[in-house]
């Protein structure tokens, strides 16, 4: 987006989740709120207002596709000119739901196997 936060451009996964979400299609140009749910509106602000300050702010967030949690974690990163100013923002995300339910379940091993390995000297004597 710009220093108005309005789409400059955007790829295909955009537009796929823009539709699964909103029922619309990205128009460049338009203000870029029109794509954020409400209730992450205020959230997006002011991650967006710290990218266009130069910092890379990195969230999570969950949205409703298809009738179904998806974790994403969001990137925003300040956009640079040639000589160096800052223009807009880059907002990056990616679908991490596989990787959080991956992450959930070696936790559940991990404290199965402590559990194990607690009660092993209990076991012993």
């Amino acid at each position: 987006s710009d220093l108005d936060l309005r789409v400059v451009a955007f790829n295909k996964n955009v537009e796929v989740i823009v539709r699964n979400l909103f029922n619309k299609e990205v128009i460049a140009g338009k203000p870029i709120l029109d794509y954020v749910v409400a209730s992450q509106q205020e959230e997006f602000i002011a991650s967006a207002h710290k990218a266009l300050q130069g910092k890379t702010i990195i969230s999570e967030q969950d949205f409703l596709i298809n009738n179904k949690i998806q974790r994403f974690e969001l990137m925003y990163r300040p956009t640079s000119d040639q000589n160096g100013e800052i223009v807009g923002l880059t907002l990056c995300s990616t679908n991490i739901t596989e990787r959080k339910q991956q992450q959930e379940s070696l936790r559940n091993i991990n404290e199965f196997i402590r559990s194990l390995t607690d009660a092993l000297p209990s076991m012993v004597g």
